[in-house]
């Protein structure tokens, strides 16, 4: 299996805002107000705002909006996504299915195996808090 292990620089408690402005006059359109975690790059809060709300928003400091949009796994919030991968050319010694059980084994939360023109690539993904970084 591969040793290099990719994970992000970001600090606890770093976040990426996002504000978009509707794009057209066309009803319905809506601005949206996202907040993402960028150490598990989970997203934390995505809002959208009517065109009243929007007023609201750009008006005063404080709002209070319904409707938001919550992360589907929040305990990832705050932990950090580490990705591997091995590459498999056509006829290697280990088929992509035991690298996917030897990651599996180590201890890695998902894996995917893709096909590629020279064989497969196995990309395995864990989430870490910062003192199991070294694992």
């Amino acid at each position: 299996m591969s040793e290099q292990i990719t994970t992000t620089d970001a600090a606890p408690g770093d976040v990426s805002v996002q504000f978009s402005f509707p794009v057209s006059n066309t009803e319905g359109r809506y601005a949206q107000l996202a907040v993402t975690d960028r150490m598990s790059g989970v997203q934390i809060v995505r809002v959208n705002l009517s065109p009243e709300e929007l007023v609201e928003f750009l008006a005063h400091t404080s709002v209070r909006l319904s409707g938001a949009v919550l992360p589907k796994r929040p305990e990832l919030i705050g932990r950090r996504q580490q990705t591997t991968g091995t590459s498999l050319r056509h006829g290697a010694d280990h088929t992509p299915e035991q690298v996917r059980d030897e990651y599996l084994a180590a201890g890695w939360e998902s894996v995917q195996i893709q096909t590629t023109n020279y064989g497969h690539r196995v990309v395995a993904r864990r989430w870490v808090t910062d003192d199991q970084q070294g694992e």
